[in-house]
């Protein structure tokens, strides 16, 4: 809480921080950032930020933009909770048994299914309403967000827990691919509700910048409570329903502790910013059904027509691949609210800089580890389980492909986001697993060894293609606004 009250205070002060070095502003590229002083000021007054010099000569970085030490800390933690994700999976291997380990495996994809589906697309929502209130000055009515989108996520978890009290043999067929599968879908409610909690105070602390706070929220949620829960328990009924406990009881204190962290009475929520947010969040849900469907299907798929073992090593082997895509996930949940800031003040070129320098990091870094898995994966996947199965090796191979243009769609995802008011990367999504959907028969009849990974991987090519199309348009659109106040601005490739 103490962290959190020092980030607040520290949304209020202005520190004027410039470097030694001039640059001309006579030079090409000083004149098309050029900004009249009327417009400097209202920026800098509009945020209470913070000022240096960028490599345009101007002076205008503003404090919402995450810092260096925000991007090592979301880094070192995310890096913890996949390190506690792959313990989990040894000790679930271990205590739970190879049936045990498939259904521990399943049932992860399942749980990250639900929770972005069930949430209304609150994670997004929140961010960019509260991003906007601090970049207006309004960050005492960001509480206001935090509460009303706690009510609206909780109501898709009141209808998961209606259906599965009502017909839960027919929500596990369609969970699990297996009606008999009913006992485990019963403590999927205490884990999906508090995940959902998890999700809304998170990205909330995220909008304000709270990086700590968000990701120790993360980590204990994802990645410490069930490493520490496989250590006791032998079955995975009673690990989701303790683990779902956990995450509740941790989840509901780090809202009570943002709560109490405010300096002005929290007003009652209102229709109308509930509105807002389902108009942010809403229009998502088919896209994000879409999108986390693709990491869902393909083992609900392999299970029913393979069983529950071919189900669970493609599960395993998703694994390995959502693991890859931790390169880029928390900094492009770090882009979110810096895209919907600078996009909202009009500096499109600042922020297409920083996607440039995101995209060939990723793209370097992706394909060398993709690389490095490849070549040692059955010693890696020795070391980390015990054993390693032929079917097992094969599955992390071949899907660990999709991590390319994976990384690149996650990259890029965050600037769409927040640069178009309607819910354009849903959409991209919905195209990818339709492409899924179509491509998934057809290797089938043509005999294909692994018709559901090729489908996957072709999935997340044609994802990765639209998104760089649509991000292109994005900054021409707002780079075009930019010119039209401030005078001209030269374009160049999102990569550049």
């Amino acid at each position: 809480m103490r962290c959190l009250h020092s980030a607040s205070r520290a949304e209020e002060e202005v520190a004027d921080v410039t470097t030694d070095a001039e640059m001309s502003h006579n030079s090409p590229s000083a004149q098309s950032f050029a900004m009249t002083s009327g417009t400097r000021n209202n920026l800098e007054s509009l945020a209470g930020t913070a000022t240096v010099r960028d490599l345009s000569g101007e002076r205008r970085v503003h404090r919402h933009l995450a810092t260096q030490l925000d991007y090592l800390l979301t880094y070192g933690l995310s890096c913890a909770t996949s390190l506690c994700g792959m313990i989990a999976f040894r000790l679930a291997h271990t205590n739970l048994g190879d049936i045990g380990f498939a259904e521990y495996a399943l049932m992860r994809r399942v749980v990250a299914f639900l929770v972005p589906m069930l949430s209304m697309g609150m994670a997004v929502a929140i961010t960019k309403k509260v991003a906007r209130q601090v970049a207006e000055k309004r960050a005492v009515d960001s509480i206001e967000t935090l509460g009303v989108g706690i009510l609206v996520s909780l109501v898709g978890a009141t209808i998961l827990a209606l259906g599965i009290f009502l017909a839960p043999r027919q929500v596990s067929l369609l969970l699990t691919g297996d009606h008999g599968q009913a006992h485990l879908v019963r403590p999927l409610v205490p884990l999906v509700s508090g995940s959902i909690l998890a999700i809304c105070a998170g990205t909330y602390c995220r909008g304000r910048m709270w990086i700590g706070a968000s990701n120790s929220l993360q980590l204990l949620c994802l990645g410490v409570i069930p490493a520490v829960v496989l250590i006791w328990v032998h079955d995975i009924q009673t690990f989701l329903w303790w683990s779902g406990c956990a995450v509740c009881a941790v989840s509901g204190l780090a809202v009570v502790a943002v709560y109490l962290n405010q300096t002005s009475s929290a007003t009652w929520p209102s229709w109308g910013t509930a509105y807002s947010l389902l108009q942010l969040g809403l229009p998502r849900v088919p896209g994000d059904l879409a999108y986390y469907g693709l990491f869902t299907v393909p083992a609900i798929a392999a299970a029913y027509n393979g069983g529950l073992q071919a189900g669970g090593d493609m599960a395993y082997a998703i694994a390995w691949l959502t693991l890859a895509g931790q390169l880029v996930a928390p900094i492009s949940a770090l882009l979110l609210p810096e895209a919907s800031y600078l996009l909202h003040v009009g500096e499109a070129a600042l922020l297409r800089r920083r996607v440039g320098k995101l995209v060939r990091y990723s793209l370097t870094l992706t394909t060398f580890l993709v690389a490095m898995l490849i070549y040692w994966g059955p010693e890696i996947i020795t070391l980390h389980l015990g054993v390693c199965r032929s079917s097992q090796l094969h599955a992390v191979r071949l899907l660990l492909i999709a991590a390319i243009p994976l990384n690149l769609f996650l990259c890029l995802r965050s600037v769409i986001d927040a640069g178009e008011s309607s819910a354009i990367s849903p959409r991209l999504c919905l195209f990818a697993f339709a492409t899924f959907c179509v491509a998934l028969p057809s290797f089938w009849r043509m005999g294909l060894a692994s018709p559901v990974v090729y489908a996957f991987v072709l999935a997340m090519s044609v994802l990765a293609v639209l998104a760089m199309v649509t991000t292109s348009q994005v900054f021409s659109k707002h780079l075009g606004t930019a010119g039209n106040r401030h005078g001209p601005t030269s374009a160049a490739p999102v990569g550049g």
